[in-house]
């Protein structure tokens, strides 16, 4: 998780455009601004923001140099603890803003249920929603708690506060709740549901986090009127020791926050290419995402593997692609942009889905925070699957 900000026009990055904003403070100090949309992103030390609403607390900075302290840990030892650092920072300020958004919707469900108590069957559904909501609260809260105690466990270990080297390293990696957020860099996300049509027994013994969706489809959004469909490659790649085919990369999407256009009038400060592949039996979607600064890297963080990207489409339903890279970013040497590539695999079904549908926004999970991008090239996927199984 990112946590320093590299230019004051930037501060907003990951602001939305909904009415509702909140800050709300991580056991270890982190402050997060969650918008209304469920997207998030960490407050700098220094920054504060019009209307703030809970007590700001110390920012823990997993870059800054420690003091070395009577019991010191070594270098190796001390990358190690850096890179879980920054994967529990970012597990606790998505688990607490999980928390936040989950008991928003209960409360919703609370209120609707008691507006309906002259149908039974209604009602009697809602408690059910009400129950099993009120248990992926529990389950949030509990890999919270863990989380934050492996953070000031892991910050009394680079501050040389911890004597039994030994016995800290395993608590760090055999803890039952933060293997699972170790593995997944997003407490526990690994086991969210991939495919809306999961049945109810698979959601009892999954946590299910479930990504608002609030963006309006506007009408100014129109599809290509044409497509020019182009195989890059078609046949046996050796490397892979797999056959594959992929479809050209071709513009997906761009993105400047309102107040940053000013300053990127010629193009959006973000932007992002894509392209359907398929190896074997398998379909991948690659995304090749240019952002227009050297320092990206402190304010969106890495792309991480296991994370989930959200593809939401116009009739409501939602598809969901698997990482199976990371990456920090790479500055390219003559533009100073930072560059991304993630590359995603997407279920058959969902391939069906997204070939007959159009789209509405894109939801990336960043090592900083979750941020929605409307999609206004909406037959992109459509045309690039139908080209691909051409």
């Amino acid at each position: 998780m990112k946590h320093t900000y590299f230019f004051i026009v930037f501060t907003l990055l990951f602001s939305s455009f909904a009415t509702g904003q909140k800050v709300l403070t991580t056991n270890s100090g982190q402050r997060i601004l969650l918008v209304d949309d469920g997207s998030w992103r960490l407050l700098s030390e220094t920054e504060s923001i019009t209307g703030e609403n809970s007590e700001s607390g110390p920012s823990l900075d997993a870059f800054k140099s420690p003091k070395q302290g009577k019991h010191p840990i070594t270098p190796d030892q001390r990358e190690k603890v850096q890179e879980l650092l920054t994967t529990m920072k970012s597990d606790e300020a998505q688990l607490l803003v999980n928390i936040e958004m989950t008991t928003r919707k209960m409360n919703q469900l609370i209120k609707e249920k008691n507006n309906t108590k002259n149908d039974k069957d209604k009602t009697q559904k809602l408690k059910e929603q009400i129950a099993f909501t009120k248990e992926e609260i529990k389950n949030d809260e509990k890999f919270y708690k863990e989380t934050s105690i492996l953070i000031n466990l892991s910050n009394d270990l680079l501050e040389g506060k911890v004597k039994n080297h030994e016995k800290a390293f395993a608590a760090l990696e055999t803890n039952p709740g933060s293997t699972e957020a170790f593995n997944s860099g997003m407490g526990g996300i690994n086991t969210i549901a991939i495919s809306e049509k999961s049945s109810a027994e698979d959601k009892k013994s999954a946590r299910v986090i479930n990504y608002p969706t609030t963006f309006p489809i506007e009408k100014a959004r129109e599809k290509e009127d044409t497509y020019e469909c182009e195989i890059v490659f078609d046949g046996y790649d050796e490397e892979i020791g797999s056959n594959r085919k992929e479809v050209k990369t071709q513009p997906f999407f761009s993105y400047s926050q309102e107040k940053m256009k000013p300053y990127f009038k010629a193009d959006d400060y973000l932007h992002c290419d894509a392209s359907i592949s398929k190896v074997g039996k398998k379909y991948y979607l690659t995304l090749k995402i240019r952002i227009r600064s050297k320092d990206a890297n402190k304010t969106y963080g890495a792309l991480r593997a296991n994370e989930n990207i959200k593809i939401h489409m116009i009739d409501g339903r939602s598809v969901y692609g698997e990482a199976i890279n990371s990456d920090k970013g790479q500055i390219e040497s003559y533009t100073g942009h930072t560059l991304y590539t993630g590359i995603f695999q997407l279920d058959k079904g969902d391939i069906n889905d997204l070939k007959n549908n159009y789209l509405d926004h894109i939801g990336i999970i960043w090592s900083s925070g979750y941020e929605q991008y409307d999609i206004y090239n909406v037959d992109f996927l459509k045309n690039q699957i139908q080209c691909l199984n051409k």
